[in-house]
């Protein structure tokens, strides 16, 4: 164990990453909310607050952008790193699981 994040927050955590200063992106069962965490485990902030069903899977973008996998939607949610605005959301035929970028 290296540490404990987000205790009476979090149920089912089932995707993290870590943007680019540093701070820790959690999904999970729920409602679609992104925790984003310090480094030292302290809750900043939440994106996408309100949004019905399950993520599963979270990446962000070199832009800061983040997305999110809703596979009760058969959605990628695309939000803003910061605000957490809805920047796009893009359908999909089969439950997205997890998300993934590139560089291109």
């Amino acid at each position: 164990t290296i540490g404990t994040f987000g205790e009476g927050l979090l149920k089912h955590p089932a995707g993290i990453t870590v943007n680019a200063a540093g701070e820790i992106l959690v999904v999970g069962n729920g409602p679609k909310l992104v925790h984003v965490f310090s480094s030292k485990g302290k809750l900043l902030r939440t994106l996408g607050e309100g949004r019905p069903d399950s993520s599963d899977g979270v990446c962000v973008d070199s832009r800061g952008r983040v997305y999110v996998g809703c596979w009760g939607d058969y959605a990628i949610v695309v939000l803003d790193g910061t605000s957490g605005a809805v920047l796009a959301t893009i359908k999909s035929k089969v439950e997205p699981f997890g998300v993934a970028v590139t560089s291109k």
